[in-house]
């Protein structure tokens, strides 16, 4: 489509990776996947997106200080809590915008997470299990889900979850049957402006600037998977 070369989105991944060390030891480890950077040639404006977490200490438990990219969570137990707390912040001087997250969570259901559900809508289940969110928290416009422009300060959206649940019941060939699993997040932004356009365009009755901007976000996210880290 003509519209397609507008798009600007700015996205940076995050993936848990799951590893069994010495003395049966669970790591997880946070490392960053990539950043995909498309850019508006036009006048409208843009829009810059950054993703990062809390740092943790040794139990797992955020604690103050510089947020980061990269954790490592050690001597993991059944039934533990762990703080995570992946936040996409739209940075300064941004134009209107939809914003989404893609989370793969390849620990399944032993490692639950506490989608905020509030502030994050799911959209699509991807074929390769990628759950795709539109945020619809507190900083986005009622009915639009537009955030706004963020002028000369960086909006802070609220986290797409804080706590990862590892299932109680695991034992210790449960906990290697977790090696190499990931739960990967990825963030996407484009312009409101561009979607509503795009809207006109597309000529399609019915359709919205919200579900063009939907499958620009699932045809991303689609071609970069979280799954696959670096």
């Amino acid at each position: 489509m003509k519209h397609s070369k507008k798009i600007l989105a700015l996205a940076m991944s995050i993936a848990v990776v799951a590893s069994i060390a010495a003395a049966g030891t669970l790591a997880y480890l946070t490392s960053s996947a990539g950043v995909i950077n498309t850019f508006n040639v036009g006048t409208k404006g843009q829009v810059e997106i950054t993703l990062d977490e809390a740092p943790i200490d040794e139990n797992g438990k955020a604690t103050e200080g510089a947020r980061v990219t990269e954790n490592k969570y050690e001597n993991i137990l059944p039934g533990q809590w762990l703080d995570k707390d992946p936040t996409v912040h739209v940075q300064a001087n941004s134009a209107e915008s939809f914003v989404f997250v893609s989370v793969m969570n390849q620990l399944g259901e032993d490692g639950i997470l506490n989608i905020n559900e509030e502030a994050w809508e799911h959209v699509e289940t991807l074929a390769d299990g990628q759950q795709i969110y539109m945020y619809i928290g507190e900083k986005a416009a009622h009915e639009t889900n537009v955030v706004a422009a963020t002028d000369d300060a960086i909006v802070d959206l609220e986290p797409v979850f804080t706590k990862v649940n590892i299932n109680k019941d695991l034992d210790a060939e449960g906990l290697a049957e977790l090696e190499d699993a990931k739960i990967g997040v990825i963030a996407f932004a484009i312009q409101a402006e561009l979607a509503i356009e795009a809207d006109v365009e597309a000529g399609i009755e019915g359709a919205t600037a919200i579900q063009v901007a939907g499958e620009q976000a699932i045809k991303f996210f689609s071609q970069y998977a979280p799954s696959q880290g670096e």
